[in-house]
């Protein structure tokens, strides 16, 4: 999914010259910090609206101390 949407996107210059398997190794270099991550969000066949929004209603579950 992630590989989808950066493709797409001309505002990931770095990450849109990255071939699948640089993107792949990048993303296992980063797997430790991520799965440190109390809160996860799933995003495929989600927009990024969407995605924002679940963001949005976490971070204030969050800030409210109800999570």
């Amino acid at each position: 999914e992630v590989y989808r949407r950066i493709r797409r996107n001309d505002l990931r210059p770095m990450a849109k010259s990255k071939s699948l398997k640089e993107l792949r190794e990048l993303y296992e270099k980063r797997l430790p910090y991520y799965r440190k991550a109390d809160i996860r969000i799933r995003t495929d066949h989600k927009s990024p609206n969407q995605v924002a929004e679940e963001i949005k209603t976490a971070y204030f579950k969050w800030l409210n101390k109800e999570l």
